[in-house]
This record gives C-alpha cells, structure tokens and sequence, in this order.
C-alpha cells in the first residue's frame, strides 16, 4: 500500500519533475490510498502554480477539467480509498 499526496497526485495533470514516476504509479499494480481532501489539494497547487506563473489561465482552467471527467473520477475511485472510510 502507497499513500499518496497532493504532491505526487498534481504531477498527473501538469508537467513538472518526477512525472514519469507519478504516473507509473496508476499501472494498478500498487494499492494507492490518499487523504480525503486529495483533489482539494489538486486544485490548489494548480491555482498556486497559476498564481506563480507556471502555468497560463488557459491551462489551469484544462487541467481543472480534466479532473472532472468522468474517466478520471472513476480512476480516482478505482486505485484510491480514502484514508477513514469503512
């Protein structure tokens, strides 16, 4: 079992250093687990590195949809189980 941060989670959705193995960790081979507010904390790295200047409006605004496809809400839920839930 990996937990799994805000930290590595935001390198799914924008390019930055140790991407690569970020994203080895969605192959389903580990079993992932994350704090409840995972996505809350997506959401303000990507504004943070918005704020920052890393990244245009226009790509912070993609990447906060892409979060909300339903592919990916349903990765979200198959490869993490909140921290607490029965």
């Amino acid at each position: 079992m990996i937990v799994v941060d805000a930290s590595v989670a935001v390198k799914w959705f924008i390019p930055e250093p140790g991407e690569e193995a970020a994203v080895k960790l969605l192959d389903g081979t580990n079993g992932l687990i994350s704090p409840a507010l995972i996505r809350l904390e997506v959401t303000g790295a990507i504004i943070r590195r918005y704020r920052e200047g890393h990244l245009t409006e226009k790509k912070a605004r993609e990447e906060f949809a892409r979060q909300k496809r339903p592919h990916l809400r349903s990765s979200f839920r198959k490869f993490f189980k909140d921290v607490g839930d029965p």
